[in-house]
């Protein structure tokens, strides 16, 4: 067992169509990889991408060219990553992973528009403050908000 290359270990897609796709075959070719002697590994809705990369490398590789384990060692890598380059494109076109500048920009924007409206707030309570204390207490709240908003300021790191 190669575990050294340590990218797909105990990964499962659902269906034989996700198995066509990450392997770059037809669905057709799948079905005929469930038939005969030496079938795929997996069950329907539980392929395991692993035992497959590794029985695919076994009837492909091994068997017809006898290769040394250096050569092994590289095509199962390369295949490794070819899978797990597939399935991150199907994660991507079905909406499951996040553009990170897309997401930094979003949160930016949020903690943005949050801070407005923690300044804004002081003034909008004023009109309800008695006259005595209002200068006062406006000048308090601006502080708190401020050091509010300074903590926010905290959490972005650096850029």
């Amino acid at each position: 067992m190669l575990t050294g290359c340590g990218v797909l270990d105990e990964q499962y897609v659902r269906t034989l169509g996700e198995v066509a796709e990450i392997f770059g075959v037809s669905r057709e070719a799948v079905k005929n990889w469930r038939s005969g002697p030496d079938k795929m590994p997996g069950q329907a809705g539980a392929w395991p991408l692993w035992e497959i990369v590794r029985w695919r490398f076994a009837k492909t590789v091994l068997e017809p060219q006898k290769a040394d384990e250096q050569r092994e060692k590289l095509e199962l890598a390369k295949l490794a990553t070819e899978v797990q380059s597939r399935q991150l494109k199907l994660k991507r076109e079905a909406g499951e992973l996040v553009n990170r500048a897309a997401a930094i920009a979003r949160v930016t924007e949020m903690f943005n528009t949050v801070r407005q409206r923690l300044l804004a707030v002081p003034e909008e309570l004023a009109s309800g403050l008695p006259q005595s204390v209002r200068s006062e207490m406006v000048a308090d709240l601006k502080h708190k908000m401020n050091l509010v908003c300074k903590e926010f300021e905290s959490w972005a790191g650096p850029e």
